[in-house]
């Protein structure tokens, strides 16, 4: 299934749940800025202005259990069974909630606590091979507990719709890419290829996926969705932050010296360390990053890998032709900045956000969106504007996400057309609401079901 142009998997998710795009749901990261606020003030939540599945279903008097869906929003006052941020894709620093309230203390005693996900209990830990089983064992575990969650609620009549999250494969993904990929770079020599982690973890998805469908009637409809999808990781964060200052300074400032100097020294101290003072080197780093924004005529937005995207700076472009007389220019240098080691672009698509999305929120989105080529390793990019820059490290995570999503449905009644949707993940949410005999009016997704 195709997503959303230009977005990662923050703004993907959200539009799986909604059946709208980011530029109408309002959410292009888990942390994001709003369009020209080059302050501190990011909003750091799950919000979506749009309305979920799940709460236009329960609105319309149908009873929907939702349990631990990767990012997904919680809904305040919900009438339904929801389970947010236990054992899905996530640091214990957010919140877990549940619907009703009560239900936090008895999940908790019966099925274990919330607890960080591998991607971030191992964020500040170096990867060793002696670890790998250890970190595999915490994934099958992870997956157990919410496989058990989830059967207690499947083997209830009382639901018209249940939604089920499982994060292994996410994580999975981000940690162990490169002992699947045996083109990666850290692919090590002569491994067993039985010993993929990815497959080891898919296959023992996929049993759990089999005894949920094991428990309900035939007379079910079920959809299996599966994404974003996964791939090798080799452009990080803070390359788009040079690109940009060489085009606007030509040189460093003071500041991102400063910086870089603190993230050397961060990277040389002991894991326990770096765990322990985590937290004020996020608002140290985000600090410093919003100081130096302000003086800046555009700089990059807070993404992932995977994507990228631009704000322009309305404090110094307030002009709408010059806003895009900016946005061109970028638009043309960055297509120009190659890998030059192979010459290939780094940049598979970019575009200006507002050319292709029109929503009540696009005042949200970043000015322009950047999808990276990451099927190659970059040591060194370049073009005549801003001469040769050396990426010295790789990503932190040796996964990172790609557009393409599937889906597969079961319809007892035989209703199911794939042509009659757009073909994008903005169709899940209205085919979810016509399983349920429900309706979600207004959006830009079309029902699946024949």
């Amino acid at each position: 299934m195709l997503a959303p142009r230009g977005f990662g998997a923050d703004a993907m998710l959200p539009s799986v749940y909604t059946g709208a795009d980011p530029s109408e749901h309002g959410r292009y990261y888990h942390s994001q800025e709003t369009l020209g606020d080059t302050g501190p003030g990011a909003a750091s939540n799950l919000h979506t202005e749009c309305e979920t599945v799940w709460s236009v279903l329960q609105r319309e008097g149908k009873k929907t259990v939702v349990l631990d869906l990767p990012k997904a929003p919680f809904g305040e006052g919900f009438d339904g069974v929801q389970v947010a941020n236990w054992r899905t894709h996530t640091s214990s620093m957010r919140d877990f909630k549940t619907a009703p309230p009560e239900l936090a203390d008895r999940l908790v005693r019966e099925f274990g606590p919330h607890t960080d996900c591998p991607c971030y209990a191992h964020r500040y830990d170096k990867f060793d091979p002696s670890t790998e089983d250890t970190w595999l064992t915490e994934m099958h575990e992870r997956l157990d507990a919410q496989y058990a969650l989830a059967r207690s609620h499947v083997r209830k009549p009382d639901w018209d719709l249940l939604m089920v999250g499982f994060c292994v494969s996410h994580c999975v993904g981000h940690q162990f890419w490169h002992l699947h990929d045996t083109k990666h770079p850290l692919y090590p020599p002569q491994r067993p290829t039985e010993r993929d982690p990815i497959r080891l973890v898919y296959q023992r998805l996929d049993a759990v996926v089999g005894g949920l469908l094991g428990l309900v009637d035939a007379d079910t409809r079920v959809m299996l969705f599966a994404g974003p999808g996964i791939g090798s990781s080799y452009l990080r964060w803070d390359l788009l932050d040079d690109i940009l200052l060489k085009l606007s300074h030509g040189r460093r400032p003071a500041d991102k010296h400063f910086l870089q100097t603190l993230k050397t020294t961060w990277h040389r101290l002991p894991d326990r360390l770096r765990r322990a003072l985590s937290g004020i080197a996020h608002k140290t780093e985000n600090s410093l990053g919003d100081y130096g924004r302000q003086r800046r005529p555009y700089y990059p937005a807070r993404l992932n890998d995977a994507v990228a995207g631009i704000i322009i700076n309305r404090e110094l472009v307030s002009d709408h032709a010059a806003v895009r007389r900016v946005a061109d220019f970028l638009l043309q240098e960055l297509a120009g900045v190659v890998n030059l080691d192979t010459g290939t672009p780094i940049v598979e698509d970019i575009f200006v956000t507002s050319d292709e999305y029109h929503g009540a929120y696009l005042g949200r989105m970043p000015d322009i969106m950047i999808v990276w080529d990451n099927d190659t390793r970059v040591r060194r990019v370049g073009s005549p504007s801003i001469g040769e820059l050396v990426q010295e490290k790789l990503p932190d995570w040796s996964g990172t996400h790609r557009a393409h999503s599937m889906v597969a449905l079961y319809s007892p009644d035989g209703r199911v057309d794939l042509r009659t949707g757009t073909g994008t993940i903005l169709d899940v949410a209205p085919t979810l609401a016509d399983f349920a005999q429900g309706r979600m009016p207004g959006v830009q997704g079309r029902s699946m079901l024949a």
